[in-house]
């Protein structure tokens, strides 16, 4: 899982490439501002799962749940080269 993770953290990356001076009017202003609130949420929740996943105590159940959350989160990015048909949900 940890490959995945580190996948997912890379394409939240290049999503984050924008830049607010590329912002050049109020409606672009807000547009980077939700992108970027968007992309906080998708890191607070790779960070969760990784937690859990890297974490002691849990049981099967849990970490099959995560496991799950997780691969769903990079099925969003199926398309890229670097995906894997076993990170199928």
């Amino acid at each position: 899982m940890s490959e995945l993770i580190v996948f997912i953290r890379a394409r939240l990356d290049e999503a984050a490439r924008g830049s607010i001076d590329d912002a050049t009017s109020a409606e672009a202003l807000a547009a980077y501002l939700r992108e970027e609130r968007d992309l906080a949420a998708k890191r607070g929740r790779l960070n969760y799962l990784a937690h859990i996943l890297g974490g002691g105590l849990i049981d099967v159940g849990e970490r099959a749940q995560a496991e799950h959350l997780l691969r769903l989160e990079a099925a969003a990015y199926d398309w890229h080269p670097g995906y894997r048909d076993e990170w199928r949900p």
